[in-house]
C-alpha cells in the first residue's frame, strides 16, 4: 500500500530537551501531534510512490543504518492510517481505512468508561468571538497588567494575613459550607469560576498568536463547567509564551479570588459575602490540588511540561514506571535508560491521581448521601475506581506493544516475589502501636456551685485558686431595686409608727380611736415582716462559703461562655475595677467551692474509637494550662451510654465535632462516651473545667486494619 502525507498539514519545529521534535498540525480536525526527529524524517517517505517495503530501503539507504525494521516502519504506517494524517489512491484505502480506525461510537464508549469524571460535549469554534475580544485579551495580558493584579494579589494577602485574628473570626463554619444549601452554591460557584478560567486560556492563546479552535461544555465531577482547545500553543516556539497560555487560566482565578477575599473581607454577613467567600475557597483549593498541581494533567502539569521542555512528559513517566515494574520480574529484550527523576513523577503522579480519584468519588457519595442518594453515591465511587483499573489495563497494553520485555525472568521473579510477600506480611500481620486520642476535661467529684440569687451588679468576686474557710465571703451583689423597696418599706414602717404613737395620745381624750389604732398596728405588723423578708433576701446578696474548699471557676455552657467576661472565667487577672458593675442574670453560676484532692479526670471517647479501649490502659494527657507537664494515668471505668450533648450545652467546648443541622439544633458527628481516668500528682493550678487532650494506648493494630478503619471513618461520616 502506498499512502501519502496529506498535502494540508503543517509541520512545526519544536526543539525540546531531548532534541529537535515536530508539532503535526490538522487544521481540519483541529488536532496536533508531536513526532520525534526519526519519525518526522520517516514520514517523508511516504509520497504515494513508495511502499512500505521501499520506504524501508530509502531509509536504510539515507541513514545508512539498520536500527529500522519493516514491522516498525508497518506500525508507523497504521499510525498515520489511525491519525488521518495519509491518504492512499489504490483501490480498497478506503476499506482498509475504515477496517483500522477504531469505531467512534466504541471509541466514545471506552473514553467514558475509563474517565466518567470528564465526560465532554461536543463545542463550537469561538474565532468569531475572540477576535472581538483581542482588545481585551491585549490589555489583560500586557506585562504591566500582569505584573500589577499580581502585586495586587500578594498585597492582599499579606493585608488579610496581617489581621489573621479577625479573619478568623469571620469564617463560616464547617457544618454551613456542607449544607445542602451550601453544597448548591459551591457547585454554581464552581461553573462560574470554570467559565472565567476557561476564557482566560483563549484569551491568551488569541493573544499570543495561537488559535483557540473549540470552545463547549465538559462535566468535571458532574459539575457543569466549559473546556477550551488551545493545543495549537504548542506550535508557538517561545517557551514563555506557552508557559503563560497554561498559566493563563491561575492567573484569572488567582486575581478573582484577590477581588472576592477583599469583598468578603469588607461586607457584612449576606449574599455578596458568602459568594465572596465560596469564590476565594474554590480558587484556592481548585489551584492548589488541582489545577496547579503538576502530578494532574492540567494547568500546571503543562507548565512543568513546557518549563522542562519535556511535550510528553506523562508518556515519559509512564513508561518510566511500566518499564521499573517489568523490570522486577521479566527479561529486557533491549537496554532499557533507567530515569529518577521521570520514575518518580510517574509515581507520585499516579499515587496523587488515586488520591484525587478516591477524594472526589467519596466527596460525590457524601453528597448523594446527604441528598437522600445514597445508592447513586456507591455506584458513581465505584464506577471511578473500576475506570481507574480499566485505565491501567489499558496502558499495560500500550506498554506491551513496545516489545522491550521479554518473559519471566526466574531470578527476578523470585526476589520481587519474596518482597512483596514480606510488604503484604508487614501489611496484614506485622502489629503496630495504636492510640486513641480524645478530650479531656478536669471535673470536681462533688462541687458546690453558688448561684446569683437574684439580678445585679457584682459588687465582689473572692479570687480564684485560694482555700477559704467556712462563712468567708465569696460574693456580693448589689440590686438597686431590692435596696430601694427596703428604703421603702422602712420608711413606710417608720410612718406607721410615728401614726400610732400619734393616735394612743389622742386616745385619752377620744376613746373611738382605739380601733384606728388597732388597724395601725396590724398594718405595722404586716409591714414589719415584709421589711424583714427583704433584708433577708438583702443579705443573701452577700455570699459565704457554704464549707472549707479551693475557689474554683463554675463551669458554663457554651450559649452563656461567649458573653462571659474574663475575669468570672478566671482567664487572667482579675481586677476589681473590671468586676464591679458587671451586671449578673439570676441563676448565673458565679463560682464554685471543692476540695482539690477529690478531681477527677473524665475524657469524651468517639463511638468509634470506644470499642478500641479497655479499664486498665495507659493514658498521657496534657492540659491547656501546663502543655509541656505530662501526666501519667490509667483508664478506669467506661461508661456505657452515651453523652446527648443536646441535653449538655456544656460539652460543646470539649472538642466534640458538632455540626448545625437544618433546624438549628446542634448534632455531633459521632456520640461520644465518658470514661474515668485514674491519675495521681495533679498539681494544684489544674481546677474543674481545666481542658486538655488524651492519648490512650490502646492494643496494637496491623496496617491493614487502621487503612480499613481510615476508610470506614470516611464512609460513615454525614453531612
Amino acid at each position: 500500500m502506498k499512502l501519502k502525507l496529506r498535502s494540508d498539514l503543517q509541520f512545526v519545529p519544536r526543539s525540546s530537551s531531548r532534541g529537535e521534535a515536530w508539532i503535526v498540525k490538522d487544521p481540519v480536525a483541529f488536532s496536533h501531534f508531536l513526532f520525534s526527529r526519526p519519525e518526522f524524517q520517516l514520514a517523508k517517505f511516504f509520497d504515494g510512490k513508495n511502499s512500505e517495503e521501499d520506504i524501508l530501503l530509502l531509509w536504510r539507504n539515507q541513514f545508512k543504518s539498520d536500527a529500522l525494521t519493516l514491522d516498525q516502519v508497518q506500525q508507523f504506517a497504521h499510525r498515520l492510517i489511525r491519525d488521518n494524517l495519509v491518504t492512499g489512491n489504490q483501490l480498497g484505502f478506503g476499506s482498509m481505512l475504515r477496517s483500522m480506525r477504531p469505531d467512534k461510537r466504541a471509541a466514545r464508549w471506552m473514553t467514558l468508561l475509563s474517565a466518567p469524571l470528564v465526560i465532554r460535549l461536543r463545542g463550537f469554534n469561538p474565532r468569531f468571538f475572540l477576535t472581538r475580544m483581542a482588545g481585551l485579551g491585549w490589555l489583560l495580558f500586557h506585562p504591566a497588567v500582569i505584573a500589577l493584579n499580581l502585586l495586587l494579589a500578594a498585597s492582599l494577602i499579606l493585608f488579610l494575613l496581617g489581621h489573621f485574628e479577625e479573619v478568623n473570626q469571620r469564617l463560616p463554619a464547617i457544618s454551613q459550607l456542607l449544607s445542602k444549601q451550601g453544597i448548591v452554591s459551591l457547585v454554581i460557584t464552581m461553573a462560574i469560576i470554570k467559565i472565567i478560567h476557561e476564557f482566560g486560556h483563549a484569551l491568551a492563546c488569541q493573544r499570543y498568536g495561537g488559535e483557540c479552535f473549540e470552545i463547549g461544555v465538559i462535566l468535571l465531577a458532574l459539575i457543569p463547567t466549559l473546556y477550551c482547545n488551545v493545543s495549537d500553543a504548542w506550535t508557538l516556539p517561545e517557551r514563555s509564551k506557552r508557559i503563560m497560555i497554561s498559566a493563563a487560566g491561575i492567573y484569572f482565578e488567582v486575581v478573582l479570588a484577590a477581588l472576592a477575599a477583599l469583598t468578603w473581607f469588607c461586607t457584612t454577613p449576606g449574599l455578596m459575602n458568602a459568594i465572596s467567600f465560596n469564590v476565594v475557597l474554590l480558587c484556592s483549593v481548585n489551584t492548589i490540588l488541582i489545577n496547579g498541581n503538576p502530578l494532574l494533567r492540567y494547568d500546571g502539569y503543562y507548565i512543568l511540561s513546557d518549563w522542562f521542555d519535556r511535550p510528553n512528559l506523562a508518556g515519559e513517566a509512564k513508561i518510566a514506571v511500566w518499564n521499573f515494574i517489568n523490570g522486577l520480574f521479566r527479561r529486557s529484550l533491549k537496554p532499557v535508560a533507567f530515569n529518577g527523576w521521570l520514575l518518580a513523577f510517574g509515581i507520585a503522579s499516579t499515587l496523587y491521581r488515586w488520591f484525587i480519584l478516591i477524594s472526589i468519588g467519596t466527596g460525590i457519595f457524601l453528597v448523594t448521601k446527604s441528598f437522600g442518594f445514597p445508592l447513586a453515591g456507591y455506584l458513581m465511587f465505584v464506577l471511578i475506581i473500576a475506570s481507574s483499573f480499566l485505565q491501567i489495563l489499558m496502558q499495560r497494553k500500550q506498554m506491551k506493544s513496545k516489545h522491550l520485555w521479554g518473559g519471566i525472568h526466574p531470578v527476578k521473579f523470585t526476589v520481587t516475589s519474596i518482597a512483596l510477600i514480606v510488604l503484604l506480611g508487614v501489611f496484614f500481620r506485622m502489629p503496630m502501636p495504636s492510640y486513641v486520642y480524645c478530650n479531656a476535661v478536669a471535673e470536681a467529684r462533688e462541687p458546690w456551685v453558688l448561684y446569683a440569687p437574684m439580678d445585679g451588679k457584682l459588687e465582689s468576686l473572692h479570687p480564684p485558686y485560694q482555700w477559704v474557710e467556712r462563712g468567708t465571703e465569696l460574693a456580693r451583689i448589689r440590686n438597686k431595686k431590692l435596696e430601694f423597696r427596703v428604703q421603702q418599706k422602712g420608711l413606710e414602717l417608720q410612718r406607721l409608727t410615728e401614726q400610732t404613737e400619734r393616735m394612743e395620745l389622742q386616745a385619752n381624750d377620744d376613746p373611738n380611736l382605739i380601733a384606728t389604732i388597732n388597724v395601725l398596728k396590724r398594718n405595722e405588723e404586716k409591714v414589719t415582716s415584709e421589711l424583714r423578708l427583704l433584708r433577708l433576701e438583702a443579705k443573701k446578696l452577700t455570699i459565704h462559703a457554704p464549707a472549707h474548699g479551693m475557689v474554683y471557676p463554675a463551669q458554663q455552657s457554651s450559649s452563656t461562655s461567649e458573653n462571659r467576661p474574663a475575669f468570672l472565667n478566671w482567664d487572667g487577672e482579675m481586677g476589681e475595677s473590671r468586676i464591679k458593675g458587671y451586671l449578673v442574670p439570676r441563676g448565673e453560676a458565679l463560682i464554685s467551692l471543692s476540695d482539690p484532692n477529690s478531681l477527677q479526670i473524665t475524657l469524651f471517647v468517639g463511638e468509634r474509637d470506644v470499642n478500641l479501649i479497655t479499664q486498665g490502659e495507659a493514658v498521657l494527657i496534657s492540659f491547656e494550662q501546663q502543655p509541656q507537664q505530662i501526666y501519667h494515668g490509667r483508664l478506669g471505668e467506661i461508661f456505657k451510654e452515651g453523652v446527648d450533648v443536646s441535653e449538655n450545652p456544656a460539652l460543646f467546648d470539649v472538642g466534640l465535632e458538632t455540626v448545625i443541622d437544618g433546624q438549628g439544633s446542634v448534632q455531633t458527628l459521632q456520640t461520644p462516651y465518658r470514661a474515668e481516668v485514674i491519675i495521681e500528682g495533679l498539681k494544684n493550678d489544674i481546677f474543674p473545667g481545666s481542658r486538655g487532650n488524651a492519648k490512650i494506648r490502646v492494643r496494637s493494630q496491623t496496617l491493614a486494619e487502621k487503612c480499613g478503619r481510615f476508610i470506614n471513618r470516611i464512609i460513615d461520616t454525614q453531612l
